[in-house]
């Protein structure tokens, strides 16, 4: 056969075809395999690679969450972060069965259901009908994009600028966005949008704008990352794109380092601060400021040593008289949990560079007391006294616990703290006003403080617009010894921004310290303050 075969030309002929024939069906099988990869379960358009997540399957399998007898579950797909994307809808004619984070379960009896979708309105989410089979979880198929907009200023340093979002070609108004001071372990919003094209606008503009906008279009299915370079004066747009992952080069051992120098002309009254000269004046003051921070997503280690100088002027008889300053160091470290929950540790460091003087406005006699409120000295016909000397008291201050980080809305940030908490007051002569305005005025040496206690502390930051900012700080310290006197402050700024290098303040500090002092004790100021940021 194999030589009738190799000898006649016809069956040469034939043997050859058989051969073609049997290589073509024999490849058959590698060409199939070359075909398009079949739809990936809740990942249609198979976008999952631009994720910062797994793919859903992974994702529902690692939902802790343990189903009830005799239901199915939804599953809806996170695609950056649980708290930066809002929650998802389930409803049932009409009726709202269930709000629930993306990249959880909702489970529900078999059916069929509404889900919903996307950021903002009701009207404006996406809308899928889904049908439940009991023991058996449905995902809902990434029909949308995710849009995350970094705003950050010449330098490349993120920080929490304006801008608006319309949907083009209806021009349909989304929604306000907002960006992120990563350093200080701020996080960015992600916005849930249907595929089109968009466009972002500088806060205020009109949607027939020609300048300060940027169009940008986006695919189903996938995440989009966006950065925003904006002038922080203007508010102008200097230029956007897409970038790769702007949280990824935060996250991954990025340390974040500024230095901030500047100063300040302020009007400020004080009554009854330990360690501060009463009464209302004209201060000039200036500061230099550096903060560090580190972020991988678990760990976060936030560090701030701030230095202010401040001086009084009372013409023409003191034309320039030195105030307390200060010198304050916080570290805080912080492992995430969750990505709004970790426990805590901290470190304070407070005192003053140099001494605080009591000016009096003529001739006084000054007594002196120690703690037992026996006199030690007396000073006569003075016009002015000290307080403190330098480093003065020194306070040191540490605690640990648990602490929140909450972002609520566009517009506003939160973060509290409750723990154990530990403070040492080193008072190194520091001297009390009893009586200022009599004469003789009377003066009180206290002891040291040591305590050991609860600590609560709850710090928001409200942005009404891009102008106008305000800061609150609300600390307490229940101590063991005593719970009865608890220490309460009170530390809040509002702040009018003229420049990216000037704004308008108003500061109050109000503090009660029972252990220290019985008085409230007060410090407000109306100053214009000045800053440069160096790096």
């Amino acid at each position: 056969m194999t030589a009738l075969f190799c000898r006649n030309p016809p069956f040469r002929f034939v043997g050859a075809a058989a051969v073609l024939f049997l290589l073509v069906v024999h490849g058959m099988p590698l060409v199939a395999q070359e075909s398009p990869v079949p739809e990936i379960e809740g990942d249609p358009h198979g976008g999952s690679h631009t994720w910062r997540t797994p793919t859903p399957v992974v994702q529902a399998q690692q939902d802790p969450s343990i189903p009830p007898a005799a239901t199915g579950s939804i599953f809806v797909p996170v695609i950056t972060d649980v708290l930066a994307e809002p929650q998802y809808i389930v409803r049932r004619g009409g009726t709202v069965l269930a709000r629930a984070d993306m990249g959880t379960n909702t489970y529900v009896k078999p059916g069929v259901y509404e889900v919903l979708v996307g950021s903002g309105d009701i009207d404006s989410m996406l809308l899928f009908d889904v049908t439940v089979v009991e023991g058996r979880t449905t995902y809902v198929p990434v029909e949308w994009s995710a849009v995350v907009v970094n705003t950050v200023d010449e330098r490349g340093t993120p920080f929490r600028g304006n801008y608006e979002l319309v949907r083009l070609p209806e021009r349909d108004y989304v929604g306000i966005g907002l960006g992120a001071d990563l350093a200080q372990g701020e996080r960015l919003n992600t916005w849930i949008l249907r595929p089109g094209t968009y466009m972002i606008l500088g806060s205020g503009e009109s949607y027939q704008a020609r300048k300060n906008f940027f169009t940008l279009r986006v695919p189903p299915g996938e995440l989009i990352e966006y950065t925003l370079v904006v002038n922080e004066d203007t508010g102008d747009f200097l230029g956007a794109g897409e970038v790769v992952s702007t949280e990824d080069n935060v996250q991954t051992g990025f340390w974040n380092i500024s230095l901030v120098l500047g100063g300040s002309v302020a009007f400020s009254q004080v009554a009854n601060f330990t360690g501060k000269p009463e009464g209302m004046s004209l201060r000039l003051s200036g500061f230099a400021e550096t903060i560090g921070s580190y972020d991988d997503g678990d760990h976060y280690v936030y560090g701030r040593l701030n230095i202010e100088e401040a001086g009084a002027v009372d013409l023409p008889d003191r034309p320039y008289v030195l105030s307390v300053d200060e010198i304050t160091l916080d570290l805080l470290y912080m492992y995430r949990l969750t990505p709004w929950f970790g426990p805590y540790g901290r470190l304070a460091f407070e005192s003053r560079l140099v001494p605080a003087i009591q000016p009096f406005d003529e001739p006084t006699t000054v007594r002196k007391l120690n703690a037992d409120g026996e006199l030690i000295a007396e000073e006569k016909d003075v016009t002015e006294v000290r307080l403190a000397n330098s480093f003065a008291p020194i306070t040191l201050k540490a605690g640990t616990g648990g602490r929140f980080d909450l972002s609520p809305a566009y517009w506003l940030n939160l973060s509290t703290r409750l723990g154990l908490g530990w403070r040492q007051v080193f008072r190194l002569g520091l001297f009390d006003i009893v009586d200022s305005n009599s004469n003789p005025a009377t003066l009180s040496q206290g002891d040291d403080l040591s305590q050991i206690g609860i600590e609560l502390a709850l710090v928001g930051q409200v942005n009404i617009t891009r102008w106008v900012l305000w800061k609150v700080e609300f600390d307490l310290f229940e101590p063991f010894d005593s719970p009865k006197d608890p220490f309460l402050q009170l530390d809040s700024t509002v702040a009018l921004r003229l420049a990216s290098f000037a704004s308008l303040n108003y500061t109050v500090l109000l503090r009660d310290d029972p252990a220290l002092r019985d008085e409230l004790q007060l410090d407000q100021a109306v100053l214009l303050r000045f800053a440069y940021k160096i790096f």
